[in-house]
């Protein structure tokens, strides 16, 4: 065999390597590029439950919108907004589908009644966009007097979810960013009586942050809480149950958690209720019974459901 013919040999295996190596790495890249592309559906339901149980919200307190954003590593692949899908009792938990999902590990931003929240501009977290989640999450929401009208935000983060399968079902239990105070006031005198006012000590913060946090806003400040105008007759042997909303309390002391009535003219001492915080999503029953010689008091921090309001009664 000839020189020539052996270098014509070498140079054809060399060529005959180059092109198999350039097709393997074309496949590679075309491989790469269909899973990095590849995108699946994702079945995602949100609830508000605070236990297990299935049980339906009271008019107002359940998802009345909702925005989902999900992100993947720190830039928006999706910004779905959801509005006015109803505003009745059964709403405790909604059921989406969300297409064209990039298949991988994703962070989802939940957001109810997100128009409630005091964000009126959502353009940061279009797709595309590298925002700063965590201004999001810190957003601070204020009530100027204390009480929160429903429907209000209900949130919550879910990091790192991993998105591989088509038709994958997800489920998301959000939290409501606030307590619920319901106050039961029962009569064991033996006339009718006038509830004029229910004042709560200063416990009541003026803000707190969308997104459930460990930390509290840095000016947070707590203030009393006067219920006036109830003007509510109480006939003997009844109840009569107000409920309000109010912003988490985690920084105060005991002494501030404090109840007082006024009935028929006169204001009663105010009665300690010996708590040390209200977690949000959790509601707090309160029992105020009267009877001809004092005022009682008795309450107990439940799970937030609808069932009907139990507190052991006052001796």
């Amino acid at each position: 065999i000839s020189i020539n013919h052996i270098e014509e040999l070498v140079m054809k295996n060399r060529f005959n390597f180059i092109i198999f190596a350039f097709i393997l790495l074309l496949t590679s890249c075309i491989k790469d590029k269909a899973q990095e592309e590849e995108k699946v559906s994702v079945v995602l339901t949100f609830n508000t439950r605070s236990v297990s149980e299935t049980y339906d919200t009271d008019s107002g307190e359940g998802i009345q919108s909702i925005r989902v954003i999900i992100a993947q590593n720190g830039t928006v692949v999706k910004n779905e907004y959801y509005p006015e899908l109803s505003y009745n009792a059964s709403l405790s938990s909604r059921t989406f589908t969300i297409f064209d999902v990039p298949v991988g590990n994703a962070d989802f931003y939940i957001i109810a009644n997100a128009d409630k929240s005091g964000i009126t501009d959502w353009t940061p977290y279009n797709v595309g966009q590298t925002p700063s989640f965590d201004l999001l999450t810190r957003h601070v929401m204020t009530t100027a007097n204390g009480i929160v009208e429903p429907p209000f935000p209900i949130a919550q983060q879910f990091l790192n979810q991993s998105i591989r399968t088509n038709g994958q079902e997800l489920n998301f239990s959000i939290i409501r960013s606030v307590v619920k105070l319901n106050f039961m006031f029962t009569n064991k005198s033996d006339k009718d009586i006038t509830l004029e006012q229910i004042k709560l000590g200063t416990f009541v913060p003026d803000k707190t942050f969308l997104f459930p946090q460990e930390s509290r806003p840095a000016d947070l400040n707590y203030h009393p809480l006067n219920m006036n105008n109830i003007n509510q007759v109480v006939q003997a042997g009844t109840s009569f149950m107000k409920t309000v909303y109010i912003y988490e309390n985690t920084g105060t002391d005991t002494d501030a958690y404090t109840v007082a009535i006024v009935v028929d003219g006169y204001t009663y001492e105010p009665l300690p209720l010996n708590l040390t915080s209200i977690t949000r999503n959790t509601q707090v029953n309160i029992k105020m019974t009267i009877t001809p010689s004092n005022v009682g008091l008795s309450y107990i921090v439940d799970d937030w459901t609808n069932t009907p309001v139990t507190i052991p009664p006052f001796d």
